[in-house]
C-alpha cells in the first residue's frame, strides 16, 4: 500500500513570534520551525500502517523553499521512505478570478 503524507511547516508553539515593523510580514528572524504536530501525527500512523500491512512505502509531501529541507529531513528519520519537495516562491501571491470569469455564461433561453 502507498501513503502519501502532507507537511507543512510551522512556528514551534514556544517559540515568541513578532511581525515587522510595518506589521506587514511574519519576521522569521529567531523562530524555530517544526513539522506541523497534526502532519506529524499523519505521518505516525502511516507508518503504523505500512508496518501492519507488511509492505508498502510512506512518501512525504512539502510545499516550500529550501529552509523547509531540515524537516523533511526529519520526517525520513521518523520513517518515511520517499520525500518530494514543490519548490514555492516566498512571495507567492493568489489572485482571484475576476468577476466576468466567475459569472456563469447566458444560458440559451429554451420554452417548452
Amino acid at each position: 500500500m502507498k501513503f502519501l503524507v502532507c507537511i507543512s511547516n510551522v512556528p514551534d508553539t514556544t517559540t515568541k513570534i513578532t511581525f515587522t515593523p510595518d506589521n506587514k510580514e511574519f519576521n522569521k528572524a529567531g523562530v524555530q520551525f517544526v513539522i506541523n504536530p497534526w502532519d506529524e501525527y499523519a505521518l505516525t500512523r502511516a507508518i503504523e500502517l505500512k508496518e501492519a500491512a507488511g509492505s508498502g512505502t510512506v512518501t512525504v509531501l512539502n510545499v516550500g523553499e529550501a529552509d523547509t529541507e531540515p524537516n523533511i529531513r526529519k520526517a525520513l528519520a521518523i520513517g518515511a521512505d520517499d520525500a518530494i519537495r514543490v519548490n514555492a516562491a516566498r512571495r507567492m501571491r493568489f489572485s482571484w478570478p475576476s468577476k466576468s470569469r466567475l459569472s456563469p455564461k447566458k444560458a440559451p433561453t429554451t420554452s417548452f
